[in-house]
């Protein structure tokens, strides 16, 4: 998996979605606001922090680990942020691990 540092115009300029790569970008900027009118939160695999899809109405099921994790799901933040450099805006969601260090 390799990475790779962008700025936000230059990541505005790949082709998304992208084909069959497994690339993380990293960019630096500035965050300019966060969207309050979505979903502040998911259920997620406390195991792993992925989402955690209801399975029967009780149970839950983690793609990651490929099994039930009905004792082991909790509440991870999901924000929508607006992120400037000097280069453009962009919008941002950061999930789980990184929004609970925006959030503390």
């Amino acid at each position: 998996e390799a990475e790779c540092t962008k700025t936000v115009s230059q990541l505005l300029a790949l082709c998304f979605p992208p084909v069959a790569d497994s690339t993380r970008y990293h960019c630096s900027g500035r965050i300019v606001s966060v969207d309050s009118s979505m979903q502040w939160y998911y259920l997620g695999c406390a195991l792993c922090s992925k989402a955690a899809i209801d399975y029967d109405g009780v149970d839950k099921w983690c793609d990651d680990h490929r099994r039930l994790v009905p004792q082991q799901t909790q509440n991870f933040y999901k924000l929508r942020v607006t992120v400037d450099d000097n280069t453009g805006s962009a919008a941002f969601v950061l999930l789980g691990r990184a929004a609970d260090l925006l959030v503390g």
